[in-house]
């Protein structure tokens, strides 16, 4: 299953979401793709107030803080071959 986390260096979510993903790899069979979004002006633009971002096979799923539980639910759920709802956290307001 194809992983690909956008993110930057000094970011502790995304070293979180990062760690929870290579934990879980093994098990899940994850090919995880780090792609750092200050090399590219257009995806620090996109995604500069929302990382880290995670795809799964190439759909995002994941924005911002990322909870263990949701994306071992969001694995199992793409293993059985089900469609894999957006998991945003909740807008404040």
């Amino acid at each position: 299953m194809k992983v690909t986390i956008y993110g930057k260096q000094g970011c502790c979510l995304c070293d979180e979401a990062e760690k929870m993903l290579r934990e879980l790899s093994a098990e899940y069979s994850l090919e995880i793709e780090k792609i750092d979004i200050t090399s590219d002006e257009g995806l620090f633009e996109k995604y500069r107030y929302i990382i880290p971002v995670v795809a799964l096979n190439d759909e995002i799923t994941f924005e911002l803080k990322i909870s263990r539980y949701r994306l071992e639910k969001a694995l199992r759920q793409l293993q059985s071959g089900a469609a894999v709802k957006r998991c945003f956290p909740a807008a404040k307001g």
